[in-house]
């Protein structure tokens, strides 16, 4: 499997989604994380779970929700954000996944990495001013 287009929007409280990948801290209560699922002949068609590691400028991740915890990559254990389980049509599909973090975000450049079924799939980013 693999995430292209991994796009980071930001949504405000009331709403608003904002694109471009830099926005104020104070405009974002959560992250909306947007990529699509390239077609793969040899993944089968069923539920798949998404794993989301959002990082600060330190490399350290983001883990302040119930949904966070610790998965095995490459025969070590990696801590992510959040997760969210798919139904995985294999036909190019566009996967939506919001995560709230409980405080606001400090200023720099954040990275993002996705994970399923014991590989890396895609990664993105954005920056907060």
């Amino acid at each position: 499997m693999k995430a292209q287009q991994v796009q980071v929007y930001a949504l405000s409280e009331n709403g608003k989604l904002r694109d471009g990948g830099r926005y104020k801290s104070s405009k974002i209560d959560k992250l909306k994380i947007s990529f699509v699922l390239a077609s793969n002949p040899v993944a089968e068609q069923n539920n798949k779970d998404i794993y989301v590691r959002i990082m600060d400028q330190n490399g350290a991740v983001i883990s302040e929700s119930a949904n966070s915890g610790i998965m095995q990559f490459d025969g070590k254990e990696l801590g992510y954000t959040t997760k969210q389980g798919i139904p995985f049509e294999n036909n190019d599909q566009k996967v939506d996944i919001v995560y709230g973090k409980g405080s606001p975000y400090k200023s720099g450049k954040y990275s993002i990495e996705l994970y399923s079924e014991g590989f890396k799939i895609g990664t993105g980013g954005f920056e907060v001013k």
